[in-house]
């Protein structure tokens, strides 16, 4: 447990067997972190990198990102079920290849605003809301998302980049916006989108792999 701001000062490595590792503050330093906590899990209670961008950071454990932001000059990899927990109930991840082994939830139901930053590729490996809805889920238009499990949020999603499918995906919520390209990893998979509101496609729809169906509601 570190009660204080912690600096990392070189490529580090943290490992608690069945305990847990908890920063209380921030957290900063331009080194690669890794951390594996596979029982209690990680806690992030305060901004990671807003002074000095880490270069990359990597969790194994469930992994708790409770302080609104988390910034990597390089890839964030999160191995194992994150759940978002911000003071002011919006946390924003800024990276290049940004990962999510598994699922994503907020802490409470329809509470929480997530808004991922990667100039790489954004991959949801893992149900996004399954447990507990996000708010909202907005991707930025530089890199691109990989959604592989169903996106369930209680207001919008917007997905600025180019979005493939990578497997039988439901998204779910009010206002949801397709602003750039839709495609499928391979021609067998289906998008529904469950939107209580406006649905909108403002790129081309399988023009490079198609989709084998889509179903809007």
């Amino acid at each position: 447990v570190f009660n204080d701001d912690v600096t990392i000062g070189a490529t580090t490595v943290m490992t608690a067997t069945g305990g847990a590792v908890t920063f209380g503050k921030t957290l900063n330093g331009a080194q690669a972190l890794t951390i594996s906590a596979t029982g209690a899990g990680t806690t992030f209670s305060d901004a990671v990198g807003g002074t000095t961008a880490l270069t990359s950071l990597t969790t194994t454990g469930p992994t708790a990102i409770n302080g609104a932001a988390i910034t990597t000059s390089a890839a964030q990899t999160y191995n194992s079920a994150v759940t978002i927990n911000a003071t002011a109930n919006s946390t924003t991840l800024a990276g290049t290849a940004i990962t999510f082994g598994s699922t994503v939830d907020g802490s409470a139901a329809a509470t929480e605003a997530l808004t991922v930053n990667g100039s790489a590729a954004t991959t949801f490996n893992g149900a996004v809301g399954a447990t507990a809805t996000l708010a909202s889920l907005t991707t930025d238009s530089a890199g691109t998302s990989v959604v592989k499990a169903d996106v369930t949020t209680s207001a919008a999603q917007t997905y600025n980049d180019a979005v493939t499918i990578g497997a039988n995906v439901t998204l779910a919520g009010t206002a949801i916006t397709l602003d750039s390209t839709v495609n499928a990893d391979v021609n067998t998979r289906t998008l529904t989108i469950n939107g209580s509101g406006v649905t909108s496609f403002n790129g081309v729809v399988g023009g490079t792999t198609p989709l084998a169906s889509l179903t809007t509601a």
